[in-house]
């Protein structure tokens, strides 16, 4: 998938520009054209094999954030939806540390509260909760504690905030823009406003699972509109959309 992604940019350098550092990140937010910036990730560290050297390959691949489960259990961690939490194996503590030393970020989103709980005590960097929203207004397995939401904010990580409806109402027929907005109002009141962003998750989830009126990437306008209406400034707005993120990349890649 790299390698063909890698062909693509090659094939296309006009409109997209790979972000490996800051200087790349520099070098696009000052380019004169429109291009489309992109950062590799890994969702699922299972595919380290249980090899800690290949860490460093997916670093040197362009890798520069990895979750390290899905909702099951694997080689490092239990997952979100693992029936017995077992935290972090060896290897998985192995695995935070080798990360935070060559500098890839570490994606906290899926995993179960005994493996994040491990993992921030570990941790000398920031973490980033890649699609997770809050678990006091919608009490979902996948979302975030009060106790880890304010953990992450003090950790001077990010809480990017998932479009996928089961995560955002208890029921997800009444999913809307107001639904999602409770969760940002709920995280700006415990952890301030510096560390939400937003983590859609539309390579993740349909269209039809989706809160109504954020259907698509066209669709993020719905939801500035409604941040306005809801007293929010432009900058709060900005910090949300973008600017929380940006500046999280600027203090975190190398």
């Amino acid at each position: 998938m790299i390698d063909s992604l890698n062909k693509q940019i090659e094939e296309n350098r006009q409109f997209i520009q790979l972000i490996l550092n800051k200087k790349d990140l520099n070098a696009y937010l000052n380019c004169k054209e429109k291009k489309l910036g992109i950062i590799l990730t890994v969702e699922d560290a299972i595919c380290l094999e249980k090899k800690i050297e290949n860490i460093q390959k997916l670093y040197d691949m362009g890798i520069r954030a990895i979750g390290l489960t899905w909702n099951g259990k694997n080689q490092l961690a239990s997952g979100a939806s693992c029936m017995k939490d077992e935290g972090l194996s060896k290897f998985g503590e192995e695995v935070v540390k080798k990360m935070n030393e060559i500098g890839i970020i570490i994606d906290v989103s899926h995993l179960s509260e005994k493996s994040f709980f491990d993992v921030m005590n570990i941790t000398k960097k920031p973490v980033i909760a890649s699609h997770s929203c809050s678990k006091y207004i919608c009490n979902h397995r996948r979302n975030l504690s009060d106790e880890q939401i304010k953990l992450i904010s003090k950790n001077s990580g990010m809480i990017c905030l998932n479009f996928y409806k089961e995560f955002v109402n208890v029921d997800p027929n009444k999913a809307d823009l107001k639904s999602f907005v409770n969760h940002i109002k709920h995280i700006y009141s415990i952890a301030g406003k510096q560390c939400i962003g937003i983590g859609s998750d539309y390579d993740g989830i349909k269209k039809k699972d989706t809160i109504t009126l954020l259907e698509d990437n066209s669709k993020l306008v719905n939801l500035m509109n409604f941040l306005k209406k809801e007293k929010f400034t432009d900058e709060e707005i900005d910090g949300i959309l973008w600017r929380n993120q940006l500046n999280f990349l600027k203090k975190n890649l190398k």
